[in-house]
């Protein structure tokens, strides 16, 4: 008969070897669309950090125990080391003094600059407070997601960031903005379906050449509520959490296959351009999904090349959750990478990079 002992061992490393197959099933995560069958595949590549933060146990204990079991899933982590880089990295800054700053900022409906107050009391948009803002951060370019909160007077502000030396391109209804320190020459918004999601882009002209800034916002999970419901008040016993937790699963699966197509039309999109193309916005999907990588392709990702640290640009309940990206053609150099979490105007991080041609 087995001993304790060896009962444990068996059952971890036959644990082992599941999670070995379950992240082998995320590594695909990338190329299957979650409109196939196979749609439970994109799941996986939701939670493929905690993932390798199991392995990372597994390989702790196994060399603990001076097994050579330890060499599963270090073999696994390092096989999906493309990934891995994806979420975490440390590359370090170039500095240089001819750099283009990006931001990339979903605000949340901006109602975190309302520090001011109308005749009747009701919260008003800070302009002043807004170019502040953009100033501290010496921004040439930005893209916005989210900016149509009903007390941002846009005329005002378009004054205002024309003062500044900034030009706008919004879009009415989809809370899409982008600004230029450079002129605007061609807008466009793009249609990617019904949804209040979308993208536009604008064409500026940088050193006498054309490039083209798009601003997206691809569909939401909408499942931010039921997260911070479960972490806070989820009591795992009880079956009315399991229903909120298979909810929350249910809404991600019908975002993601919404975004799947939106994904497609817009790096169809970007691929037709004749110009090199700065990528800027909230995918609502991790790096590890069909979106980032109908959207990604053939383009350089700021954080994977100069990022340092884990990537999270979401601050909810679910952990690790890098969402927000910056995405350029290989025609730039690019120089830096941060993700601004000390902000507080936001459920989102910003993200800035430094590029030159």
């Amino acid at each position: 008969m087995r001993t304790v002992q060896q009962s444990v061992t068996f059952l971890l490393r036959w644990a082992n070897v599941l999670l070995i197959i379950i992240t082998f099933l995320s590594y695909l995560s990338p190329i299957i669309n979650p409109n196939s069958v196979l749609w439970p595949v994109s799941l996986l590549g939701l939670i493929y950090p905690m993932l390798v933060i199991v392995h990372l146990g597994f390989v702790l204990y196994w060399l603990n125990k001076r097994h050579w079991y330890f060499l599963f899933s270090a073999a696994c982590i390092l096989l999906g080391w493309s990934l891995l880089t994806k979420n975490i990295n440390y590359s370090t800054a170039t500095p240089s003094s001819t750099s283009l700053r990006i931001l990339s900022f979903n605000m949340q409906g901006a109602y975190k600059f309302n520090t001011t107050q109308n005749k009747k009391g009701h919260a008003k948009f800070n302009v002043d407070e807004f170019l502040e803002y953009l100033q501290t951060q010496k921004v040439d370019v930005a893209a916005f997601q989210e900016f149509h909160h009903r007390n941002v007077s846009f005329e005002k502000l378009q004054n205002q960031l024309l003062a500044e030396g900034f030009h706008i391109y919004k879009e009415k209804k989809r809370g899409l903005v982008i600004l230029s320190k450079y002129p605007i020459s061609n807008t466009s918004n793009i249609a990617l379906g019904k949804q209040e999601n979308g993208a536009l882009y604008a064409d500026i002209t940088i050193e006498k050449k054309l490039v083209r800034i798009y601003a997206t916002h691809l569909q939401s999970n909408q499942i931010t509520n039921i997260a911070n419901e479960v972490a806070e008040e989820g009591n795992f016993r009880e079956k009315e959490t399991w229903q909120k937790v298979r909810g929350m699963f249910a809404g991600y699966k019908r975002s993601a296959q919404i975004r799947a197509e939106q994904s497609q039309k817009l790096g169809e999109h970007i691929r037709r351009c004749p110009h090199p193309v700065i990528v800027c916005g909230d995918f609502n999907d991790v790096p590890q999904s069909f979106a980032y990588r109908q959207i990604a392709k053939g383009l350089q990702d700021s954080f994977q090349t100069k990022g340092r640290g884990i990537g999270t640009t979401f601050s909810g309940s679910l952990p690790f959750l890098r969402i927000d990206y910056i995405l350029l053609s290989p025609r730039f150099t690019i120089l830096a990478h941060q993700t601004q979490r000390q902000n507080n105007y936001s459920d989102h991080y910003p993200v800035l990079t430094d590029i030159r041609w």
